[in-house]
């Protein structure tokens, strides 16, 4: 497949910064293809004090980060989720829009295709930049916004913005040529919506596709031989050991975690619990669990030393907030490097198509209340180390089927002789 593809996307960043990798990944595959693609971000990298472009500077520039080519459109600093976040969203729309002639001009590649994924609010400048070039439109759904904002309480439920945001929602969906979700119960989300033909809308689940988050394995397994033991001090061979990889804020209920694991501690079994990661809650938690020695805070950790850090653990801890929007599925990315270190999952994520469950590969909690985490905890410590071996052999298997190979085959089985309406 020969196209030019752009994927627009403000929150993507270059590959020595990313932990979110699908569009890279995807691209480098696209890429192999023989397709040319371009990434178009944001200049601020999300969740860091780094902007790549300087008060003052141009408008976009272009980068090449190996066989990746960027475009990063200024947008101004920001921290959290406040107005200053919303105004960077709102430069990077109207700086897409008015600079994408120049862009394509520029970078010598302008789009057949236009995939925009990640947009934390609904709106149309990425279709309105394909239609610029009679491109196929393709809208990637990696969380459910505004949904999402209206879960966690930003935007209440029946307001009038809520309703607004939820409009200019279903008309992207629309418009678009295709839809992608990473969650494999997106098509159930449109269909609850009443948005989906049948239910008098006017979107047909025909251009409705499913494809997951994943990994790159051959990455995971090449870091793994190359950082070896990296971080062994943390680990002992007298007990079990947990980890967790990840942000440390607030979304991730990694306090809801410790509470029932310092509890366990307490009771006198033998565990250790050792957290990757850095976040507003950190400091928080550090200082609430200071006494027990048995807890861990090992802060931020280059992520190449990942792999060979998972593989030391016994069990891998996944830790979300679980809300009403998990019936339609998750993709949290750390899953995927967690199955693929061979090690049995604990997640506090009970969601709908959980991969956990399909593949026997770990345990997914009911609900997050103190009873059912710590008699989860309690369920792996009584296992045998061969059970736990099994149990992530059984997700290591799992995780060959989410390789960014064979999932951007699939984006390619989607977008070879697609045309817009």
């Amino acid at each position: 497949m020969k196209k030019n593809i752009w994927i627009v996307n403000q929150y993507a960043m270059p590959p020595s910064k990313e932990v979110r990798v699908r569009n890279n990944k995807m691209a480098e595959h696209l890429i192999r293809n023989g397709c040319n693609v371009l990434i178009i971000s944001g200049s601020k990298l999300h969740n860091m004090e780094e902007n790549l472009i300087s008060d003052g500077g141009p408008a976009f520039v272009l980068r090449d980060y190996g066989v990746l080519k960027y475009s990063h459109l200024k947008v101004s600093d920001y921290t959290g989720n406040g107005i200053k976040r919303i105004w960077a969203t709102i430069q990077f729309q109207y700086r897409l829009r008015r600079y994408a002639k120049r862009i394509a001009e520029e970078s010598r590649i302008t789009p057949d295709v236009v995939i925009v994924d990640c947009a934390p609010l609904p709106f149309y400048m990425g279709y309105r930049v394909s239609r610029l070039f009679d491109a196929v439109y393709v809208k990637e759904i990696r969380d459910l916004w505004p949904a999402s904002l209206v879960e966690y309480g930003f935007v209440k439920e029946g307001s009038l913005f809520a309703k607004f945001l939820y409009r200019l929602e279903r008309k992207q969906y629309e418009k678009a040529d295709h839809i992608v979700f990473s969650m494999e119960g997106g098509a159930d989300y449109i269909v609850d919506k009443g948005w989906d033909l049948e239910h008098g809308g006017k979107i047909d689940l025909r251009k409705v596709h499913h494809i997951n988050n994943g990994i790159d394995l051959h990455e995971f397994d090449t870091n793994k031989k190359i950082y070896p033991n990296e971080y062994s001090h943390y680990f002992s061979d007298t007990c079990v050991n947990f980890v967790y990889a990840g942000s440390v804020r607030h979304a991730n209920q990694l306090d809801t975690f410790l509470s029932a694991f310092d509890r366990v501690i307490d009771e006198g079994h033998n565990a250790k619990f050792v957290i990757l990661g850095d976040g507003d809650q950190r400091e928080i938690l550090e200082q609430k669990y200071k006494s027990n020695p048995s807890i861990i805070f090992v802060g931020p950790v280059d992520k190449r030393c990942v792999p060979s850090i998972l593989v030391q653990a016994d069990v891998c801890v996944m830790c979300y907030r679980q809300t009403r929007l998990t019936r339609y599925g998750g993709s949290q990315n750390k899953l995927f490097e967690y199955l693929a270190s061979g090690k049995p999952v604990l997640s506090l994520l009970n969601s709908s198509y959980d991969l956990l469950e399909l593949a026997n590969a770990g345990i997914s909690v009911d609900d997050q209340s103190y009873t059912q985490i710590r008699d989860a905890i309690l369920y792996i410590l009584d296992m045998s180390a061969s059970e736990r071996e099994a149990m992530g052999t059984r997700g290591r298997e799992l995780v060959e089927s989410f390789d960014y190979e064979i999932l951007t085959n699939k984006l390619i089985s989607i977008l070879e002789n697609c045309k817009h309406d």
